[in-house]
């Protein structure tokens, strides 16, 4: 996306490389400053760039191995390296020992890609546009994930739960403050009565903005036993308040998309049986998902939700951590 047309020529820069076999765990940034012409790539004149790709220290621009600081960074390398040897974190960001939280704060590998551009023009003493074109402009995807229709007592007694778990979670740390304020927000939740039917605001809000979202449905079909009852959501696509909401939203030009069950994160099999419920239902193919509760490991599930058929996930992420 960052150079259409100028590949050729990215790649005829003087990166240097270096063994790319030495990984480390755990991840650690390095920080690098840039020259005064790329100055504007980074954050306050600097690029941070994984430990493995700097071969001097301090580290110097023009002796970071640029491709692999953005291949480890985009393909989650440490991450997998990690998972290979304790299994899936599914999504949980303090799972990651002693990471360098900092790389989870900046779209690090879209800076390096702008550097690179403009390292090319330095070179040629060119406009970056005229030898690339202008810069890709920013989207925005709007995704929901249906959890829930309405607030039943099952939902009422499963978030207040969590809420209760998380507060002892942080009693345990000390965090008082914070296990208070999870207590609080149990006790609310269990017994306010609080109305949840927000979908049409919701769908009023983004159509008057122009916004074409896309909404993750559950269409898990198997009866539920005690681990799906609790992990699962509770409706069902033959209620009639998700076939209202289906209609709207077709009627609307929004997206639909699958959110697959909490335990089907490797199971293509699973995967497939629960798209092909939804497209029944909605009578057109279904290419979007992601998973539920955010379960997701690097070696599995990208594998199963393709033997499903499906073409984009919007799973990676963090359950505790905002970020990249």
């Amino acid at each position: 996306r960052y150079w259409k047309d100028g590949e050729g020529a990215v790649r005829t820069l003087p990166v240097h490389e270096t063994d790319a076999s030495d990984v480390r765990l755990p991840l650690l940034l390095i920080e690098v400053t840039l020259p005064e012409w790329g100055r504007g790539c980074g954050i306050d004149g600097k690029l941070f760039v994984p430990q493995e790709a700097c071969v001097s220290s301090p580290a110097d621009w023009q002796s970071v191995d640029w491709w692999l600081a953005a291949f480890l960074l985009l393909e989650g390398w440490h991450e997998r390296i990690l998972e290979a040897q304790r299994g899936p974190i599914h999504s949980y960001s303090r799972k990651l020992r002693g990471w360098d939280t900092r790389a989870w704060e900046r779209a690090w590998v879209n800076r390096i890609a702008i550097f690179l551009r403009r390292w090319v023009a330095e070179l040629h003493h060119r406009p970056e546009e005229g030898l690339f074109g202008p810069l890709p402009e920013a989207e925005i995807l709007l995704t929901h994930d249906v959890d829930a229709v309405r607030k039943t007592v099952a939902i009422r007694i499963k978030q207040s739960l969590f809420l209760l778990f998380n507060a002892l979670r942080f009693l345990t740390k000390g965090e008082i403050s914070s296990a208070l304020k999870r207590l609080s927000q149990g006790a609310k939740f269990l017994f306010r009565n609080s109305s949840w039917q927000t979908f049409d605001d919701l769908l009023k809000l983004e159509f008057e903005a122009s916004m074409r979202a896309c909404y993750n449905f559950y269409a898990d079909g198997r009866p539920k036993n005690l681990r799906r009852l609790f992990f699962d959501p509770g409706y069902s696509l033959s209620d009639p308040e998700v076939g209202r909401l289906l209609r709207i939203l077709s009627e609307k030009g929004m997206q639909l998309g699958l959110h697959p069950s909490f335990d089907s994160w490797s199971d293509g099999d699973a995967i497939g049986q629960q798209k092909l419920a939804l497209e029944r239902t909605v009578g057109k193919k279904i290419d979007i998902c992601r998973q539920h509760w955010l379960r997701f490991s690097w070696e599995f599930t990208w594998s199963a939700q393709e033997k499903a058929g499906l073409g984009l996930d919007t799973t990676l992420m963090f359950n505790d951590h905002a970020g990249f």
